[in-house]
């Protein structure tokens, strides 16, 4: 579990955020795994745009960050200019990702 609980849920409310972190894990994950994006280094905002547009862009980078921890996402050398003009970095699945699978996958 990586819900990180910064505002101290508890109950209920706490296990809905759980589940819906871990949710929005699963959803990156089956994204970075489709098959037109295999191979391709994705951008945060990108991932943000296609996957999850509607929730923060904190919970995306948190969502790519806990997935690179865990194994299955890699962080690339090849940066690419994000919407502000900035060179931003890039993930791609990462070749060899644990054995282990999601729960939720």
């Amino acid at each position: 579990m990586t819900y990180y609980n910064t505002n101290k849920l508890q109950g209920p409310d706490f296990h809905d955020a759980v589940n819906q972190t871990e949710a929005q894990k699963s959803r990156v994950l089956k994204f970075f795994k489709k098959k037109r994006n295999r191979g391709r280094h994705l951008p945060v905002y990108y991932v943000h745009e296609n996957v999850m547009p509607n929730a923060r862009y904190t919970s995306c980078q948190r969502c790519i960050t806990d997935l690179t921890k865990e194994g299955y996402l890699e962080k690339t050398a090849i940066m690419v200019p994000g919407p502000k003009g900035v060179q931003v970095h890039t993930w791609k699945v990462k070749e060899q990702a644990p054995a282990r699978q999601l729960a939720l996958l």
